[in-house]
C-alpha cells in the first residue's frame, strides 16, 4: 500500500475511534462522571489536532465544507473546554450532545467523503 493510502487508513480510523471516544464520554457524563472523562477529552481534542493536520499531508486544499465544518467544530470543542474548566456538568452534556457529537458526526462523514476521492 503505497504511503499516502496507509495515512487514509489511519485517519480514517483514528476518526471512528474518536467518535467512540465522544459517545463514551456523553455516557459517562450523563451518569454524573464528568470528571472521569477529561484525560479522554484531551486525547481526543489531541487526535482531532493530529486528524487535521493529516488532512494537510494528504491534500493540498481541502474543500469549503470541510474547512468550514473544521471552523465549527473547533468552535464547539472549545466551547466544550470551557465547560471543562469551569466544572459545569451539565453544560459538558448540553456542548458534548448538541453540539460536538453531531456537528463531529458530520465532518468525519464530509472527511470520509473527501479522502475517497484522493487518489
Amino acid at each position: 500500500m503505497d504511503n499516502r493510502l496507509n495515512i487514509i487508513a489511519q485517519m480514517l480510523e483514528l476518526g471512528e475511534n474518536v467518535l467512540e471516544g465522544l459517545e463514551h464520554i456523553c455516557n459517562k457524563v450523563k451518569q454524573g462522571n464528568a470528571g472521569q472523562t477529561m484525560s479522554l477529552m484531551e486525547d481526543i481534542l489531541e487526535a482531532f489536532g493530529s486528524l487535521e493536520s493529516a488532512v494537510l499531508l494528504v491534500y493540498q486544499e481541502n474543500s469549503e465544507a470541510l474547512a468550514g465544518m473544521t471552523a465549527e467544530l473547533k468552535g464547539s470543542f472549545n466551547r466544550l473546554v470551557d465547560a471543562y474548566e469551569g466544572n459545569d456538568e451539565l453544560e459538558i452534556l448540553k456542548v458534548i450532545h448538541s453540539n460536538v457529537i453531531p456537528g463531529y458526526k458530520s465532518w468525519l462523514k464530509c472527511l470520509k467523503n473527501e479522502l475517497s476521492q484522493v487518489n
